[in-house]
């Protein structure tokens, strides 16, 4: 090979050789070099969430991105003015019920029925005098904590199309609920429970229960993540002990100033809500790496995510299971009473409950 010949070829390697490190996923395009571990985290602005085990390395392309969308919608259910559990008109409408009170009404059209729904429920008879007027035609039973028409709900939320993240988020609120709300029911909400009627939404509250939503909101949140293709990062196992350990989270709060809390002499619902929040972003961040924030701004009526959520809560808002069976519905209100007695000393009274035994006694006083 003469001498020009040789430089003609380096010459031609070279300029290959450049063209080649030079492509945008070639190596000159390296900013960083980081190693995988067992904890799915995000590595800068690489799409996806990523880590590996003993057999592979993996990805998962979108976890992070669905999860905050999950996350956001359910939010949304509280913030938004139309959905939320507070104001004459969300109470009126049936918004508030929805949303938060989810459970089955039972139509007592005739005497007959209204008869039956006595005798049914006459395990509530405590003598207490009442006021008239209180039933109606439509009578709903009390919430049960991951009941099977709460699930049919979630089921149904999964498979509405390019809304689905929507309106599974949304409806995973109500399934939540389900497990702190159990035992009570609108137009009455939990009016007399403890901690600033808000005793059954505080989870360290009734610690146990806080658990078992939260493993069952898991078990949603899989069964959704596989239906769209997207294998869970996480077992439960893998996380239990620290949600177990957030639901622990509260504000350290004196003797004195929890005991006026509990009783509604003063409020500090405000800083016990930034401490759980806090705890929960810190977990949030160690584990993916991410750094979670919600405004909750209830009016940016442009925001895209506004406007889906407005319109999933149409797509979604069909209304509550209606039967005909008076007698099944004395059973089932007799049942949610059962379940609400259990933990009443930890969350306060119901009245709710003193309503209607109040309208039982006047009924049945009728017949």
């Amino acid at each position: 090979m003469s001498a020009e010949q040789y430089v003609q070829d380096w010459q031609e390697w070279k300029a290959d050789r450049e063209r080649t490190l030079a492509e945008p996923y070639g190596w000159l395009a390296l900013i960083s070099l980081d190693w995988l571990d067992e904890t799915p985290r995000r590595y800068g602005e690489l799409p996806g969430v990523w880590w590996q085990d003993a057999d592979a390395a993996y990805v998962d392309p979108q976890g992070a991105e669905l999860a905050y969308a999950i996350a956001f919608f359910a939010q949304y259910v509280d913030d938004n003015s139309r959905t939320r559990p507070e104001g004459p008109k969300n109470i009126v409408n049936g918004n508030s019920r929805f949303w938060h009170f989810y459970s089955t009404d039972v139509l007592a059209n005739t005497i007959k029925d209204r008869r039956a729904l006595v005798k049914s429920l006459a395990v509530l008879d405590m003598g207490l005098k009442a006021p008239p007027g209180y039933f109606k035609t439509i009578f709903p039973v009390p919430v049960v904590a991951n009941s099977d028409e709460i699930k049919e709900l979630v089921k149904n939320s999964m498979g509405l199309g390019a809304l689905s993240d929507v309106t599974f988020g949304m409806v995973l609120h109500t399934y939540e609920d389900s497990w702190s709300h159990e035992g009570y029911q609108m137009p009455l909400g939990h009016t007399g429970a403890l901690y600033g009627l808000h005793a059954p939404d505080l989870p360290w509250v009734d610690q146990p229960r806080a658990m078992q939503m939260a493993e069952n909101v898991y078990n949603r949140l899989a069964d959704y993540a596989m239906m769209k293709g997207i294998a869970p990062a996480l077992t439960w196992n893998n996380i239990q002990n620290e949600i177990k350990g957030l639901m622990a989270t509260r504000s350290q709060l004196s003797n004195e100033d929890d005991t006026n809390w509990k009783q509604g002499k003063a409020d500090f619902s405000a800083s016990d809500r930034t401490v759980r929040i806090g705890a929960w972003q810190a977990v949030i961040k160690k584990r993916f790496d991410t750094d979670v924030k919600y405004n909750g701004q209830t009016t940016k009526d442009k925001d895209p995510w506004f406007v889906f959520a407005e319109q999933g809560a149409k797509l979604v808002q069909t209304g509550v299971p209606v039967v005909n069976d008076a007698k099944a519905f004395g059973i089932l209100f007799a049942q949610a009473y059962q379940r609400f007695e259990a933990r009443q000393n930890l969350v306060g009274s119901n009245t709710w409950f003193e309503a209607f035994k109040n309208a039982y006694n006047y009924l049945n006083s009728k017949q």
